[in-house]
């Protein structure tokens, strides 16, 4: 209980009866970001699968051969991209495989939904057909 006329602020949605109290609280979640940081490279990569995607780095490299090594859409090899992303159902969960950051990207602005997907490919389609109308001699 806070006491009448005592000052108190708030910080992460917390009370803190002193600026003292809010020091302890900044540098406890400092000490606890530097040991999450301690952990290697492959430790963490490991955890995240796991916590994410309930996935083993065993298994993440097993869909990586199965692709021989590429995006599943554009086919662009994954060696040669900045950051390669588990694709997944939101729905579901279920991870349906890798792709490269910028099909990841674009899946996610189409919603994962298959109808404007297709759409968007008939509309491509279609501009591509008028475009070779006009050029062709």
């Amino acid at each position: 209980m806070i006491t009448p006329g005592r000052r108190v602020s708030i910080v992460y949605g917390l009370w803190f009866c002193s600026v003292r109290c809010k020091q302890l609280e900044a540098e406890r979640r400092k000490q606890k970001h530097r040991r999450l940081n301690k952990l290697d490279h492959e430790t963490r990569r490991a955890r995240d699968l796991r916590n994410k995607y309930g996935i083993t780095v065993e298994i993440w490299e097993a869909m990586y051969d199965g692709q021989l090594g590429r995006c599943a859409l554009c086919l662009t090899p994954l060696a040669e991209v900045t950051k390669i992303c588990v694709d997944h159902d939101h729905a579901t969960g279920r991870v349906r495989g890798l792709l490269c950051i910028n099909c990841n990207h674009g899946l996610g602005k189409f919603k994962d939904s298959p109808e404007i997907l297709r759409r968007a490919a008939a509309y491509v389609d279609t501009d591509a057909r008028e475009r070779e109308e006009v050029t062709a001699p």
